[in-house]
């Protein structure tokens, strides 16, 4: 009887033992694939560490478990590892161990990655959200395609000053004004009344935003004008605000 229940443990040991190499084995086989249905519960438990191992780090950045051998892609790392230094942009805070062992915290890795224009899984982004959204800025489609609408907008701005500028300074010159773009007798509002009028094609800006734009271009003016109805500038580019 003894013998009997022996063999019963013996074998619900054995059966334990299988069950459990069999959940090792298909474990193992998912480890390596990015986005398994059980990597949101592990990156949920992960960000709410205060540090991840870089390796560990990159892996989910890619959305791969942790775990995995390997270093997320070898871009990834090479990029990684060219950041960490004095001034550097990824802030490791234990540089003196080797770089396996080289530690980040989570907010300042998924900043670091969005800088560079990593691609973060979209489980990461959302875990780390939730965890820091107060201090994290995280890029999305709109803001980026928001951040290139508006540099695009500053850029054409610009190129459509220094057009204004070259002119002024060319019909200065051409009527020996004792003035130039440097030293403008006029004001800012003065400018932003024409700048439209020459360039209506462009997106209206109040005239603090065109007046950040003029000391890039080196436009100045004299201190102490105010606004005239008799604008200089208008009488000095009438043509060229009617498009003649």
């Amino acid at each position: 009887m003894a013998n009997d229940d022996n063999s019963a443990s013996m074998e619900m040991v054995f059966e334990q033992l299988r069950a459990f190499n069999d959940k090792m084995q298909q474990q193992s086989k998912w480890i390596d694939q990015p986005n398994h249905p059980e990597l949101p519960a592990i990156i949920d438990r992960y960000v709410k560490r205060d540090f991840w191992l870089l390796p560990e780090a990159l892996n989910i950045l890619r959305g791969y478990h942790p775990y995995r051998t390997g270093w997320g892609n070898t871009g990834d790392r090479e990029l990684a590892q060219s950041c960490v230094g004095p001034g550097g942009s990824l802030n490791v805070i234990n540089t003196q161990e080797s770089v396996r062992h080289w530690k980040v915290r989570p907010k300042d890795f998924v900043q670091w990655a969005n800088q560079k224009g990593l691609p973060i899984d979209s489980i990461l982004k959302l875990a780390v959200q939730g965890e820091v959204k107060q201090s994290l800025p995280i890029s999305t489609g709109k803001t980026d395609q928001a951040n290139l609408s508006r540099k695009s907008e500053k850029e054409a701005r610009l190129q459509a000053i220094k057009r204004i500028r070259d002119e002024i300074d060319r019909r200065v010159a051409e009527q020996n004004r004792n003035w130039d773009s440097r030293n403008i007798p006029a004001t800012k509002a003065d400018l932003h009344d024409i700048f439209f009028q020459i360039n209506p094609d462009l997106k209206k800006v109040t005239v603090e935003t065109l007046s950040d734009d003029l000391p890039q271009i080196g436009i100045k003016f004299q201190p102490g004008q105010k606004p005239n109805k008799d604008n200089v500038l208008a009488r000095l580019l009438v043509d060229f605000i009617q498009g003649d």
